[in-house]
């Protein structure tokens, strides 16, 4: 009797105070999961009707620095210094300055002008030398006429009126022929190809032309040939 009464009493289990927190705790999880099913779809509702249109997961503002921050222009001390210069100093500086600026221009004006003239001398050589070539062309229309004995020929006239006109081109471009006959020997623009004796013109003086010579703005475009008077004492 006594024994089953003793099998049959209830089996009494004493737990630590660490496991009835435990159990507590467990308890009081499943009372709020039971109270509120709806926590994990409100919870995820909020994370996807963020405001910002990415939610949770939006990604993170940088902070931007500002348009005087990116254009700012670190100085050295020594840009912060006052000015030190007196203004005369400054005042003599802007002198040196525009001196120098004075004689630039002018040494360019200096180059500018001797290109130019030696442009225009390069040019009038070449046409020199092409109006001398043109001058042989006049010495035999001069011969041709020099020793024709017919007179009042329309063919001498020919002749004639076409050299008068070739002097007369030459003279548009300022070429002039050199007077020698009767003249002193100028070495400048003569050149004594022989000496005669004549008693009837002093020493030194031109007795005969041989050679048309020109002049051309002035300048010796070709000498004159001659024969100069030289009398014996």
């Amino acid at each position: 009797m006594n024994g089953n009464t003793k099998d049959n009493d209830p089996v009494v289990i004493h737990l630590s105070e660490e496991a009835k927190k435990m159990q507590e705790e467990q308890g009081q999880a499943s009372e709020t999961e039971t109270n509120s099913p709806n926590a994990s779809q409100d919870l995820g509702d909020a994370i996807l009707n963020d405001d910002d249109g990415f939610g949770a997961f939006a990604p993170i503002d940088s902070e931007e620095p500002s348009p005087q921050e990116d254009g700012a222009v670190e100085l050295s001390p020594e840009d912060l210094q006052p000015l030190e210069e007196e203004p005369s100093a400054l005042q003599q500086k802007i002198n040196q300055l525009e001196e120098y600026a004075r004689r630039q221009t002018a040494d360019f004006q200096n180059y500018r002008k001797q290109v130019q003239k030696e442009t225009s001398q390069a040019v009038e050589q070449a046409e020199d030398k092409v109006f001398s070539e043109w001058l042989e062309v006049m010495d035999n229309f001069e011969r041709a006429l020099t020793n024709i004995n017919e007179e009042d020929s329309p063919w001498i006239s020919g002749m004639q009126a076409i050299f008068k006109h070739m002097l007369y081109t030459l003279e548009r471009h300022d070429i002039t022929p050199i007077e020698a006959k009767d003249q002193p020997f100028d070495p400048n623009w003569h050149e004594a190809i022989s000496m005669i004796q004549d008693p009837e013109k002093e020493n030194d003086i031109i007795s005969q032309v041989v050679q048309t010579g020109y002049v051309r703005k002035g300048r010796l475009l070709r000498a004159a040939r001659v024969v100069v008077v030289k009398n014996e004492d």
